[in-house]
């Protein structure tokens, strides 16, 4: 499950719905719009801040790997 607030990502299991485990927290370089994914990686739109892809291969070490600047991102 990946939650979303300003300038926060979090990745949690939940595998068993009764008991989430907190996996990880990646910081956003802005306000999420909207999240994807594809393979191991998390795309996050950022509005007015672009898009920021994530490599989460290692959910619990997610990595930035790039931003996409420019635009107004607000859907993926």
């Amino acid at each position: 499950l990946y939650m979303a607030r300003p300038n926060w990502l979090g990745i949690r299991d939940v595998t068993n719905p009764a008991a989430p485990i907190d996996l990880s927290v990646f910081l956003l370089d802005g306000r999420p719009t909207a999240i994807d994914t594809s393979g191991g990686f998390i795309y996050v739109a950022l509005g007015e801040r672009g898009v920021q892809i994530i490599d989460a291969t290692t959910i619990t070490a997610p990595v930035g790997v790039h931003s996409i600047a420019g635009g107004y991102a607000q859907d993926l």
